[in-house]
């Protein structure tokens, strides 16, 4: 963390969302004598359900070592209910929705791009699971101001989880939503249900005109990797990468990460 500092900035209803950036000083390459000087590439990381920011800083460690400002933040209502108020933003997880957590990337970006030392057109959308989702959506509506757009394992399952009163891994009648929805440790509002249940994330994601890489293990137990085989199909061979990982399940480690992160260098190296 001592290359990390704080920061926070208001969404769209007035919460507070909490997050740290990692500044580069070095690059990746071994060499302690050549610096990376700003202004910086940035790459912002998004985390998925229940989960906050600290989830994914050993990622903006490495995104860091490439030479990026890495930029994490905890979703408004997005975390456990026994996480440490210092590591959540603010919010209640009843009022966050897929679609709430989308306002928070576009706010945490506005922010981002406005600093002095950022690279405003060299901006990498970064997000895992539920987090994948969201920066797939909000890539779309950002468009060209993307530079690039990275998902792991991205939660594309969610409206049908919803659909099949199965959201967040809840079990409920669809036919007759609670308007609370029990998801064990957090609890969901009717509207996050709702809101899903009517949603196609295909054409909520396919509008994003760049570059887009998707890493999805084929032995992940939530999220199934045909939907990612289905959103390559809808970016198109020519702007989407696919990198399937033998073995996997929902979340790398190890062996798995490591390929993981190969796959991310290689991706990010190419010219465009």
């Amino acid at each position: 963390m001592g290359n990390s500092v704080s920061f926070s900035c208001k969404n769209s209803r007035g919460l507070t969302i909490k997050g740290d950036i990692f500044w580069p000083d070095k690059t990746g390459d071994g060499n302690p004598s050549k610096e990376v000087r700003p202004p910086y590439k940035a790459v912002i990381l998004s985390h998925g359900f229940r989960g906050n920011r600290t989830d994914l800083y050993e990622q903006c460690e490495f995104f860091r070592g490439l030479g990026y400002a890495a930029v994490t933040y905890s979703f408004c209502g997005g975390s456990q209910d026994d996480t440490p108020e210092e590591k959540k933003s603010e919010g209640s997880s009843v009022d966050m929705t897929v679609f709430s957590e989308v306002e928070d990337l576009l706010t945490v970006y506005e922010y981002t791009v406005s600093l002095d030392n950022i690279d405003k057109d060299s901006v990498i959308l970064y997000g895992e699971s539920q987090g994948g989702y969201v920066s797939g959506i909000a890539a779309a509506r950002l468009g060209s101001r993307i530079y690039r757009l990275i998902m792991l394992y991205p939660a594309l399952c969610i409206p049908d989880h919803a659909r099949r009163g199965i959201l967040g891994g809840a079990k409920y009648d669809p036919a007759n939503v609670p308007e609370r929805i029990d998801c064990g440790g957090i609890t969901l509002g009717r509207r996050s249900h709702d809101e899903q249940a009517a949603a196609d994330p295909y054409l909520l994601i396919e509008k994003y005109p760049g570059e887009v890489l998707i890493i999805h293990g084929l032995k992940d137990s939530i999220v199934d990797y045909r939907y990612t085989v289905m959103a390559g199909m809808h970016y198109g061979d020519d702007r989407c990468v696919l990198k399937f990982i033998e073995g996997a399940d929902h979340g790398f480690y190890e062996d798995k990460l490591q390929c993981a992160r190969e796959t991310i260098v290689n991706f990010l190296s190419k010219q465009k």
